[in-house]
Formats: C-alpha cells, sequence, structure tokens
C-alpha cells in the first residue's frame, strides 16, 4: 500500500461503530499486520467501539501472535 492508501485505511477503520474479523489466527506471523491491528485495536477501545473477534482456538492458543494482542483479545468475552 502506498502512504496515502495506509492513511486511509487507518481513518476508516479507526471510525467504525464496529470491526468483525473472523478468523484472527490468521494474523499469525504477519508481523506489520498485527502492529497495525494493536493500534487500531487501541484506538476503537479508546472510542467506546465494539470489537468483535472469532477464531478456532483461545487467544493464549494462538502461535506466532504477539503477546500484547493475546491479551487483548482475552480482554472481552471468550466462548
Amino acid at each position: 500500500l502506498q502512504n496515502n492508501a495506509i492513511e486511509e485505511f487507518k481513518r476508516y477503520y479507526r471510525s467504525v461503530d464496529a470491526l468483525l474479523i473472523d478468523d484472527i489466527q490468521f494474523f499469525a506471523n504477519k508481523e506489520r499486520s498485527q502492529e497495525e491491528f494493536f493500534h487500531t485495536f487501541n484506538a476503537l477501545l479508546e472510542g467506546n467501539q465494539q470489537i468483535i473477534l472469532t477464531s478456532d482456538r483461545y487467544p493464549k492458543e494462538i502461535n506466532g501472535v504477539e503477546d500484547r494482542l493475546k491479551s487483548r483479545f482475552g480482554w472481552g468475552l471468550t466462548v
């Protein structure tokens, strides 16, 4: 992505009322995606927006995902 596209991406996803990401485990071993998602997650949380994530395993069982993200994944309801 070019710089303008990245900034537009950030602006869009940080302004949504709710963010739904299916299969969050596919972020494993994708450092740049994890870094951007970390900041987007924090921005949404600070704005009291909803974040809904799905995975085929519990947060602590997702290998290749940063611990700081795993801890955030576990902040909500885990079923």
